[in-house]
């Protein structure tokens, strides 16, 4: 009889480190070792919307704005955006050196027709506003790229390091059909949540997916949920990041309606505005035709964030909410 009892016991013991080893808490990605990961990339997902973001330097009113975020933090966005849920099992990122012992590498330029501020208008001088997509590439990248190509214009897209990794041919994709591209970090954890070496390992194992995707990396990135402080913008700078916010949350995540996204867009988007959206979710490629009609009637020009900050460069450390509205690192 005690043995039954104890052998009932170590059962329920194992089912419940089991589930405790599912908890939200066990899903940050291991950090980069001198073995490479040999664990398959998961695809990507599409998570259940929530919201988790920080106060704003400025904030603003917006309409809908979602429920009150679980963290407050320094400077950051007033908006939340959807996060892809991060995967239990240890991703596979490409060879990266480790952060916090490698020194960070020096500015570069990025390689010619890549993230080129070059073919747009003077948006000094006309009406720009720019597109931006989130958490790809995924299920929904295709028919986004297909409405842009239809409407004639361009846009940025900001990847998840792992989606990449399982998805190069679209971020090729995305790139040759000449949009810009920037990293989302590798598993879209709130950086301010982390120390150093994991927020480093974040931006460095994305960049280091596009570029075993593109042969090179970029020089911008969105910090997802819009969360970032003194120190992840100081670790950015020093990771030669420009940190690309926005001024439109379409809010496509949260009510994957593309009426509501549009009546969103209308109540916040003016000259110089930066628009997020989602190329995980099917709301994009019917928002776009709607919009882009009815704003170049208006003189409106659409561009990617290159193109939107021409006049004045991407810095790295430096955050960008939309043409007029820049803020570099506080001294």
């Amino acid at each position: 009889m005690k043995r039954s009892f104890s052998v009932v016991f170590s059962v329920s013991a194992l089912a419940l480190m089991s589930l405790a080893g599912c908890s939200e808490d066990a899903t940050l990605p291991p950090m980069p070792n001198k073995q490479a990961s040999t664990a398959s990339t998961p695809a990507p997902t599409q998570a259940t919307p929530e919201t988790e973001g920080a106060t704003s330097e400025n904030p603003k009113s917006t309409p809908a704005t979602p429920e009150k975020p679980k963290a407050t933090v320094e400077p950051s966005t007033s908006s939340a955006e959807n996060p892809t849920a991060p995967s239990n099992q240890a991703p596979a990122a490409p060879t990266v050196s480790d952060p916090a012992t490698s020194a960070p590498q020096a500015p570069a330029a990025n390689p010619p027709g890549f993230n080129s501020p070059d073919g747009g208008p003077d948006c000094e001088k006309v009406k720009c506003v720019a597109f931006t997509f989130d958490d790809g590439p995924g299920e929904y990248t295709e028919a986004t790229l297909k409405a842009l190509k239809e409407a004639g214009i361009k846009a940025t897209f900001f990847q998840m390091g792992r989606n990449v990794a399982a998805h190069p041919e679209l971020t090729k994709k995305v790139v040759a059909e000449g949009h810009a591209l920037g990293g989302h970090s590798w598993n879209h954890p709130q950086l301010t949540k982390l120390n150093d070496k994991q927020a480093s390992w974040q931006i460095t194992a994305t960049n280091d997916a596009i570029k075993a995707a593109l042969g090179h990396g970029s020089n911008m990135m969105r910090p997802p949920y819009g969360a970032f402080n003194h120190r992840i913008r100081t670790l950015m700078k020093n990771l030669n990041q420009a940190s690309i916010l926005w001024s439109v949350d379409s809010l496509d995540w949260k009510y994957l309606d593309a009426d509501k996204s549009i009546e969103y867009i209308h109540q916040q988007l003016g000259p110089g505005g930066i628009i997020l959206m989602h190329d995980i979710h099917p709301v994009a490629a019917k928002v776009i035709p709607v919009i882009v009609k009815e704003y170049q009637a208006k003189g409106y020009h659409f561009v990617t964030i290159p193109q939107l900050f021409k006049s004045k460069g991407l810095k790295p450390g430096f955050s960008y909410f939309k043409l007029e509205e820049i803020r570099g690192l506080p001294q």
